[in-house]
């Protein structure tokens, strides 16, 4: 296998990583096609004289050879960053289809990344937010920014808080885009405060982690050998909303399962819940 074939050999490897939460798509040469050429070609030299590939000196200028070649080929394969004061505008609406409510005072973002050729193809460094904006009463925003000449992918992002649950919060901005226009609208669902009361009837001297339905995440463990607690969660008011309460020791967890039923209103109020440590299974 030539060499030269394997530069523009494309790997299947996909690279995300985000400060920060985010890197976008891996592409670029396969590294271990040239690795398999070129253990071929050492093992044709070989095979035709021992003797050589074993003295020292041979050995350090394979290697040498092998470093120099890696280092231009990386070098070669990062893209330049795109030409500084290039101005793009994006525009759209944040709504809340299913309450008939656009999602108001929303912050968007937008976020710059730099190309840094790696082993797997292309990764993407986070290098800061350049711009940012927010919606308006009707849920519109409008996002002009200019690259900096330092990056060359972009990324809008939506800020995330307990009250919206954003099921897409972030959209790549294609290299095609920048310089232009682009409407990007975003489904959103407003949330609700429920005061949850976690009533325990006996002792359990586990920490109890609560999972909540929306935005999806954990709110503050309740400490081992607590019987009353509340925690402020957040619902959809239209639906039944699942909590997962879960106790880590022993292994595997233990978990206890809930529905906190319709209660379609907008205002706080409390719902409360008594578990038994014969409740976790």
């Amino acid at each position: 296998m030539a060499i030269s074939n394997c530069l523009f050999s494309p790997t299947s490897e996909n690279l995300l990583s985000h400060s920060s939460h985010y890197e976008l798509m891996s592409r670029g040469f396969s590294v271990w096609c040239v690795l398999e050429s070129l253990t071929l070609n050492l093992t044709a030299t070989h095979s035709r004289d021992l003797c050589v590939l074993y003295k020292p000196t041979a050995m350090k200028k394979k290697l040498s050879f092998i470093l120099i070649f890696f280092t231009l080929v990386f070098m070669s394969c990062e893209k330049e960053p795109l030409p500084a004061d290039t101005e793009t505008l994006i525009f759209g609406q944040i709504y809340d289809s299913t309450n008939d409510l656009p999602i108001i005072s929303k912050k968007l973002k937008i976020a710059e990344y730099r190309e840094v050729g790696t082993f797997s193809g292309i990764s993407y460094i986070f290098n800061g937010f350049i711009d940012s904006t927010y919606t308006n009463i009707n849920g519109e925003y409008n996002l002009p920014f200019r690259t900096t000449g330092n990056g060359r992918s972009y990324l809008i992002q939506i800020e995330l808080d307990n009250e919206v649950h954003i099921h897409n919060s972030d959209e790549i901005i294609q290299e095609e885009t920048i310089g232009g226009e682009l409407e990007l609208n975003f489904e959103a669902l407003q949330l609700y405060p429920v005061d949850l009361r976690v009533i325990t009837t006996d002792i359990i001297n586990q920490e109890i982690t609560v999972y909540q339905q929306f935005p999806g995440g954990i709110t503050d463990r309740i400490p081992s050998a607590t019987q009353n607690s509340v925690r402020r969660i957040w619902v959809d008011k239209n639906i039944a909303n699942g909590i997962n309460f879960s106790i880590r020791e022993p292994n595997p967890n233990l978990n206890y399962d809930i529905e906190i039923p319709l209660n379609n209103t907008t205002e706080l109020y409390e719902y409360q819940v008594e578990i038994n440590s014969t409740d976790f299974e």
